[in-house]
Parts: structure tokens; C-alpha cells; sequence
């Protein structure tokens, strides 16, 4: 088993669950004309929106949403104490394609903003891959003493595009990632000791 310097964690359904009405969402989305299908992840599809006032009233409305999400925001397998350990020995960054506004409002309430060396939301790219590349250079480590930790396929297909480790949690189903872990905690054991 490799051994890493710096983890990079997806937010939603990894450390948290955000428990946003997303069926709502699309239905206010619709409302002023941007129609998405329901079968395909929401954040790829308003990648392909390509002006920017759209794409904005668009944010807008996700924002009101995950703002009132914040309060029923569900961690995941003890996740705040399990990134205070890690924080200790490794490099942490978060990627999300949830916003700026969420993730301060929830990393804060669960003391944790300041233990993340970046925190790449949707306001940076929709792009999982770039949201990656960003989080690598702003680590300041090489690629392979760097894990990336997702739990859906898009996290493991952007990783691979980059040829960068993956782990994935819960019952992933899907292309095969570098590792595959039953519980978050897990990750403690990839961690290099200094």
C-alpha cells in the first residue's frame, strides 16, 4: 500500500451528506428556462451553459438552497474528528461542487475551515478535473504522494483522466478505483509518517 502526504476529499455523500431538496432545485431551475434531465448528475449539466448571467441566477439558486441545507447537513462516519487527525500528519484539501458560501457556513460550524489548504468549489470550476488540478498545485506536493477521496464514478473518472490515486467509500459501484474503502476512517493508513 503506498503511502501519501496529502488527501484530497470530495465533500458531498464522502464527509458529509448535504441534504438539499435537489428536485426543487430543478424545478426552480426550469422556472427560468433551464431545463436539466433528472437521470444525469446536476453540476455536469450546467457545465455546458456557456453565459454567464444563466449560469449565475443559476448559482443563485442553488446557493438559497444549500444555505438552508447547512443545519440538517449530516456528517458521515465521525468525519470532523477523523480530518482533525489527519490534518495532523498530512495535507488536507477539499473539492465540491457545492459554494464558497455552503462550505464556509458548514466547515466553520464543524471547526474545521482552517485545516484545508484549499477549498475548491463550483465558483473555481463544474469540472471535477480542474477542481483536481487546482488542489494538486495549490499542495504543493507531487502527484503520487497525493489521494484523492470521492464516492461517486465522476470522482473516480476525473482522477484517472489525471492519472491520480483514487479511494472511494460506501458501496461504490463502478469503474475501478485505486482503492476501495468500507470505512472513511481507513484512510488514516495511507497517511505518511513524518
Amino acid at each position: 500500500m503506498r503511502k501519501y502526504r496529502h488527501f484530497i476529499f470530495d465533500l458531498d455523500g464522502t464527509l458529509f451528506r448535504v441534504n438539499v431538496d435537489w428536485k426543487l432545485v430543478r424545478k426552480e431551475l426550469s422556472s427560468i428556462g433551464i431545463s436539466l434531465s433528472e437521470k444525469i448528475f446536476l453540476f455536469p449539466q450546467l457545465e455546458k451553459i456557456k453565459d454567464r448571467l444563466v449560469l449565475e441566477k443559476a448559482f443563485a439558486i442553488i446557493d438559497r438552497h444549500e444555505t438552508e441545507a447547512v443545519k440538517n447537513s449530516e456528517e458521515l462516519e465521525n468525519s470532523t474528528e477523523l480530518l482533525k487527525k489527519l490534518s495532523k500528519i498530512a495535507g488536507l484539501s477539499l473539492v465540491t461542487m457545492q459554494g464558497i458560501k455552503f462550505c464556509t457556513m458548514l466547515l466553520s460550524s464543524r471547526n474545521i475551515l482552517d485545516i484545508f489548504r484549499s477549498v475548491i468549489t463550483r465558483e473555481f470550476s463544474l469540472s471535477r478535473r480542474k477542481q483536481l488540478e487546482q488542489a494538486i498545485k495549490i499542495s504543493g506536493e507531487t502527484k503520487d504522494k497525493i489521494l484523492f477521496i470521492g464516492d461517486r464514478e465522476t470522482d473516480v473518472v476525473a482522477a484517472n483522466e489525471i492519472e491520480l490515486d483514487v479511494a472511494v467509500v460506501w458501496t461504490y459501484r463502478g469503474i475501478a478505483p485505486t482503492y476501495r474503502l468500507e470505512k472513511l476512517e481507513e484512510v488514516l493508513n495511507f497517511a505518511e509518517v513524518k
